[in-house]
């Protein structure tokens, strides 16, 4: 017999059994949330451990989705079952309904050897420098980019790259609507399956919610890590967070990484130029003035507004952008090794995802 360390109870009084190991990266239970093909309909999770932070955010992302929802998780002593899942960790397939496509991948590129980790103060800005403080436009704008690619599943809303501490793109993901907890980031991160190594940077098109900053720092190794977001989130789903650890990219910070800019104004004082991320943030602000429960994620959806597709456009087209410019021969005193080189390893990925920016010539 084997003991189900979860048993969820389902709303007409069936019981599913999940058997892990102690030290399985993915907890069952939240085994079980996703591969569940309606876990809102789960009564309560009964099980050996108590909840940890990942599980209790999703539990409380579905309860806010929807006020019917009452999911309670309790510790009880592990139940002995002949019938159990036991679910795969690895890529994360193993993990989902049937029905459900997670929306996501893991890469295997080469790494460009660029250490992205560096974190360097305005003052220190002036040529020459090493790049690094561009190179998070570049990572940016490539998650904005999933957004249109269409053999990805076209604008579902929220875009996630994982990137290695040194510029290699581990994962992808993009929210899925087939089921509830399949967010850009927790897709990611299912995908890679895996413990992030030392010094991981994630960047978001949207701030994450508080369950995949859950996931996030679940994932995460001794809490080593930096995620990058490039639209605010004000809803309560997303409220909170370390601004420490969660990067609005909507302006020059304090440690120099720069936002991707929305006017043409090279060369002016920083404190006079406006970013993709203030111009989605007003445009959405104004938007939900006039439709008080306009949600964020149909907000970025909608092609009809074209002011705001333009943002989206600009930030995703800022890796074209700059694509032009190292394929510019005349340009060449102007281009930078580290962002040269972040910028082919970005190029490659976005070929393989069927999104490829121009030739470089």
């Amino acid at each position: 017999m084997r003991r189900a360390r979860t048993v969820p109870i389902q709303g007409h009084g069936n019981k599913a059994y999940c058997a892990t190991e102690d030290d399985d990266l993915i907890p069952p239970g939240m085994r079980l949330l996703l591969n569940s093909f309606a876990p809102r309909q789960i009564k309560a999770i009964e099980s050996d451990y108590d909840a940890t932070a990942w599980e209790t955010a999703a539990l409380g992302l579905l309860t806010n989705e929807d006020a019917g929802t009452k999911i309670s998780f309790k510790k009880n002593a592990p139940v002995e079952q002949g019938t159990v899942f036991h679910l795969k960790v690895k890529e994360g397939h193993g993990l989902m309904p049937g029905h459900v496509e997670l929306r996501a991948g893991a890469l295997n590129m080469g790494s460009p050897n660029v250490d992205i980790t560096q974190r360097i103060p305005p003052a220190e800005l002036s040529a020459p420098h090493t790049g690094v403080h561009n190179v998070h436009r570049l990572y940016l704008s490539a998650a904005f980019r999933l957004l249109f690619g269409e053999s990805l599943g076209n604008n579902t809303g929220v875009g996630a790259l994982i990137v290695s501490p040194l510029g290699e793109i581990l994962a992808w993901g993009k929210k899925s609507s087939a089921h509830p907890l399949l967010h850009a980031e927790t897709s990611a991160l299912l995908m890679y399956g895996e413990n992030l190594p030392r010094g991981a940077r994630i960047y978001s098109t949207l701030k994450p919610c508080k369950m995949c900053r859950a996931a996030i720092e679940h994932f995460s190794t001794d809490d080593d890590f930096l995620s990058y977001y490039g639209q605010d989130d004000p809803t309560n789903a997303a409220t909170g967070g370390d601004v420490t650890k969660y990067v609005l990219m909507a302006s020059a910070t304090s440690v120099g990484e720069r936002p991707i800019w929305a006017d043409n104004k090279k060369g002016t004082d920083i404190r006079l130029r406006t970013s993709v991320t203030q111009n989605l943030n007003n445009n959405f602000r104004s938007e939900r003035d006039r439709q008080w429960n306009l949600g964020i994620i149909d907000f970025i959806k909608d092609g009809g507004k074209k002011k705001n597709q333009t943002m989206l456009r600009t930030a995703a087209d800022y890796l074209e952008v700059k694509q032009r410019k190292y394929s510019d021969p005349k340009l060449s005193d102007l281009h930078n090794k580290n962002v040269e080189k972040c910028l082919d390893h970005i190029a490659q990925v976005m070929t393989q995802l069927g999104i490829p920016l121009p030739p470089r010539k």
